[in-house]
């Protein structure tokens, strides 16, 4: 069943650039980590 979903982190490697750098920015904002975590 693995090999029916295309492996996008292979076919977009900038989409995770993106997705790591709002994830960092989050964590490093005023927000807090507990509502980071339950919005992302």
């Amino acid at each position: 069943m693995s090999k029916l979903r295309l492996a996008y982190y292979n076919l977009s490697p900038e989409l995770l650039q993106g997705f790591r750098a709002v994830k960092e920015g989050l964590e490093n904002s005023q927000l807090g980590l507990q509502l980071v975590e339950l919005i992302y």
